[in-house]
């Protein structure tokens, strides 16, 4: 049986998202063993909220649909405010550097500093740097609660179509194609090669 596009463009979208999560959870592993006044910690917190804040921005699913892959998932009540606080992160301070305050907040974070000593003045701008201790632990809660609700999207998915996955061993992508059209084409072992350095995410 062949997947419809509707149920192709659900795997794709699920599985980057899951993969995306699967990232962001690791690396505030990560931030919790790098020392915070390197570059590579603030790196981590650059791509802690990149790769969280994915799932919930528009990814291009055709030529012609633009779609948000998690947005009929609410996060849980208690964790509503970390969630929010990452997406207005990512849009005022990653993303985009904004001048104006993210919604709900009094200043923005992008500040020009003039530094004036005797000699003359130069300018600094203020980097986020930091995500505070008890705020990584609900990251991660965040990204098993979205997680899972991949997987529930995903397992589905997975098991009606298990009978087509070709039965050679191998690499197949996933197409997002049209009935006739095959929607899976082999990968080359140097492709997968390069993908796999190209990336640390797994679907």
């Amino acid at each position: 049986m062949r997947p419809t596009i509707d149920e192709l463009k659900s795997l794709w979208l699920h599985a980057y998202s899951r993969s995306s999560l699967i990232q962001a959870d690791g690396w505030v592993v990560d931030l919790e063993t790098t020392d915070p006044r390197t570059t590579k910690y603030r790196a981590l917190v650059s791509a802690i909220i990149v790769a969280y804040c994915r799932p919930f921005t528009k990814s291009q699913v055709t030529k012609s649909e633009r779609v948000v892959p998690l947005s009929a998932v609410e996060p849980p009540t208690e964790l509503d405010s970390t969630h929010r606080n990452l997406i207005g992160l990512r849009d005022k301070v990653i993303g985009h550097a904004d001048a104006l305050p993210a919604k709900n907040h009094d200043e923005t974070p992008n500040k020009v500093l003039i530094f004036r000593d005797a000699t003359g003045f130069n300018l600094h701008t203020v980097l986020t740097s930091d995500i505070a201790r008890e705020e990584r632990q609900k990251i991660r809660q965040l990204c098993a609660h979205f997680r899972a609700y991949c997987d529930e999207k995903l397992n589905p998915l997975m098991a009606k179509f298990a009978g087509d996955v070709p039965a050679l061993p191998g690499v197949y992508e996933v197409m997002i194609t049209p009935e006739p059209e095959e929607w899976f084409k082999a990968v080359s072992t140097e492709a997968w090669q390069q993908m796999q350095d190209e990336s640390s995410g797994n679907a």
